[in-house]
């Protein structure tokens, strides 16, 4: 079986950086991207399972990319999770017109909270039932 692809879109190299480690640990496939046309560009070429945004990018903020990405045909069943340092997980919740009903982290994230996320989104994308609850 080929290994699930995910998209990581974060300015700050050392958040990408240990964001993609985590993942490839976890035995993802893990294409990158430091802003938010870069994002949107390799999702459109790349077809990743997942897209995992920071909130805050130069040159496309993550909201604008998710509300791009549900625009295109081929992109728009993609899931996102949103991740953000420069808010609480109850402020972001609030702002439901960019981020729809994706997922979003604070950051630093805990790793095993990151995949329990990222399994979630993977499954509701494919139908599966959430292995996540207890």
């Amino acid at each position: 079986m080929d290994k699930r692809r995910i998209l990581i879109a974060d300015d700050n190299a050392g958040d990408l950086s240990v964001l993609a480690k985590v993942l490839e640990q976890a035995d993802y496939e893990v294409i990158t991207a430091c802003d938010g046309r870069d994002a949107f560009r390799l999702a459109l070429e790349n077809r990743p399972d997942l897209i995992i945004l920071d909130v805050f990018m130069p040159r496309m903020p993550g909201g604008l990319v998710r509300l791009s990405l549900k625009e295109a045909a081929e992109t728009s069943e993609i899931p996102v999770i949103f991740l953000s340092c420069l808010f609480s997980e109850q402020e972001i919740a609030g702002q439901d017109i960019m981020f729809g009903d994706s997922p979003r982290l604070g950051k630093p994230c805990d790793r095993d909270k990151l995949l329990k996320a990222v399994e979630k989104a993977l499954g509701a994308a494919a139908g599966l039932p959430d292995r996540g609850k207890s």
